[in-house]
């Protein structure tokens, strides 16, 4: 009999690893994330706020919040992974650049 060793494995859509890391799940769930939010910005773009943010609500935060409570990030490193973003569709939703508002009023802005 013989038996493999694997780095990390797939179930239910979340990607486990050997040591229990969540760090490679937050990380391909981000990507995936960040890819469907320049989608949006290419195809849509951001003239409509509400539109945009209907958009992001339906296709960017489900990846993100998938079996949120199986892997719960703990780490402050894949927390801000995670947080920006939520930080870009902010500024990309108010058609701003880096550092000319606020996270906490753009987050009022927007609800």
């Amino acid at each position: 009999m013989t038996f493999m060793c694997v780095k990390s494995f797939k179930d239910l859509g979340v990607e486990i690893s050997k040591d229990l890391s969540w760090s490679q799940h937050i990380s391909i769930i981000v990507n995936k994330a960040n890819q469907v939010l320049g989608l949006i910005r290419q195809t849509v773009g951001t003239a409509n706020a509400s539109t945009f943010s209907l958009l992001y609500h339906s296709l960017v935060r489900p990846p993100l919040e998938y079996a949120v409570p199986v892997w719960n990030p703990y780490l402050v490193k894949d927390i801000h992974a995670i947080e920006n973003v939520q930080r870009s569709a902010l500024r990309l939703a108010l058609r701003q650049k880096r550092g000319n508002m606020p996270y906490e009023k753009r987050c009022n802005i927007l609800n």
